[in-house]
């Protein structure tokens, strides 16, 4: 959901005297938020996650550093955006952050879920030898 609110803050409504390329770098990153949506919901995979959090990242700091990079190309995609500036920023930042949440807690549940179940299917094991079941 967080992509999808970043990617429609960054979709551009009007070219505003922007020159084509911006017009087009602002689509395009609008379309990739968007569409990592459902990317993600269908394979959320490790790679897909890591996509996720760049993407936004790489926006959010874009407009953190938007007049320090004279960069008019940049500069004219920022602006034309739907949403205000602020507010494009902090759900790219939301975006980021959702994504790192979700590959970090993707890794951890990797990484930990095999030590886990490997320590809960020798104890099912011992049970079963046993004649016990477990409850």
């Amino acid at each position: 959901m967080a992509l999808v609110l970043c990617g429609l803050s960054y979709f551009p409504l009007h070219r505003d005297g922007a020159s084509a390329a911006a017009y087009g770098s602002a689509l395009g990153v609008s379309v990739l938020c968007v569409l990592l949506a459902p990317v993600l919901v269908l394979q959320g995979g490790p790679t897909v996650l890591a996509v996720s959090v760049v993407v936004p990242a790489v926006l959010a700091a874009l407009q953190l550093f938007d007049g320090r990079f004279h960069s008019s190309r940049v500069s004219q995609a920022l602006r034309i955006t739907a949403a205000p500036s602020w507010f494009a920023g902090l759900m790219a930042v939301l975006a980021a952050l959702a994504a790192l949440t979700a590959l970090l807690a993707l890794l951890a549940s990797r990484r930990f879920g095999r030590q886990l179940d490997l320590a809960g299917l020798s104890d099912r094991r011992a049970l079963a030898d046993a004649g016990q079941s477990p409850q």
